[in-house]
Formats: structure tokens, sequence, C-alpha cells
């Protein structure tokens, strides 16, 4: 991610993920200048291939208000059970 947001005098970068990282492709495509062409692999279709403008990035950022904070603040002083607080 820090890639994508310290890139400079407009040189292409390549950032490739070992493993599986579904969400890195949201701030990537908030981030990246029009015309960055962004590819990646959806399980059991083949490879998706995004370039970037106004309406993709837009989309993106409208994606990623949905998001939720997913963590709990808790005290020190108090137990918890990551079990019960993510249902699993």
């Amino acid at each position: 991610f820090k890639s994508i947001l310290t890139r400079r005098n407009n040189r292409s970068i390549l950032v490739e993920v070992l493993g599986e990282e579904d969400l890195l492709v949201l701030p990537t495509m908030m981030f990246s200048p029009d015309n960055t062409i962004i590819i990646y692999g959806q399980p059991d279709w083949g490879l998706v291939l995004i370039e970037i403008d106004s309406i993709t990035r837009k989309t993106a950022l409208n994606f990623w208000a949905l998001f939720k904070p997913c963590i709990k603040q808790i005290h020190v002083d108090e137990e918890l059970d990551i079990n019960e607080e993510l249902k699993v």
C-alpha cells in the first residue's frame, strides 16, 4: 500500500501480493492516477482488468464507505472472548 501512496515522477510500479489480499484492490483504485491498469485474479473466473478513471475511483470510494470497523476497544482489565466477538 505504501508503494501506491509514495509513487513519484509518474513511474510505473508493480505491486505483487503473495497470498490472498482481496481488499488491496480498493485502496489501489482510490489512490491510483487515471489510466492506471489493475489486474488481479478472480477465483473460478480468471483475470480481472480495471482501468482507473473518475468513475472507477468513485465506485471504490463508495464501496470503502460501506465498511464498518470490526474492532472493539477494550480496557486492559477487561477480558475479550475473540470467538464471541467475531461470532465464530
